[in-house]
């Protein structure tokens, strides 16, 4: 599986104006204390919100990229790259198959008895934990 998710240029845009509203000199008042009391206009409430509500779309974009990554794509869609892929048939059975071309005979071989396969979707392998240590 890729971990590589892409964030909607949309919400990248939003955090982009929502940074500078916040950096753009606006004080924030404090008094000495136990733990700091801050004071929010009206106008910073406004920013908190909308940065919190960006940050829930950015989480929702990211689990739908990782749940699309994890579905079952149409066959057509699949790697003819020599990579090792899970596949679907349409029976339901689930195996590993790579694309091969054996003289003028491609198609999805299965690393068993079986041999060749028909499958119907394929998903791609997770990627491997990484070691500890």
């Amino acid at each position: 599986m890729s971990t590589d998710t892409t964030i909607p240029d949309e919400i990248i845009d939003q955090l982009v104006t929502l940074h500078r509203t916040i950096v753009s000199g606006q004080r924030v008042n404090t008094e000495n204390g136990p733990g700091v009391k801050i004071a929010l206009t009206y106008h910073q409430a406004s920013v908190i919100d909308r940065a919190a509500c960006l940050i829930e779309k950015m989480q929702e974009a990211i689990h739908d990229a990782v749940m699309a990554e994890r579905a079952w794509r149409p066959i057509g869609t699949a790697p003819k790259t020599g990579e090792t892929i899970i596949v679907r048939l349409a029976n339901g059975e689930v195996f590993s198959a790579t694309w091969h071309v054996y003289g003028s005979n491609p198609g999805w071989h299965v690393s068993s008895d079986i041999g060749f396969v028909s499958p119907h979707h394929w998903m791609p392998y997770p990627t491997a934990p990484k070691a500890e240590g």
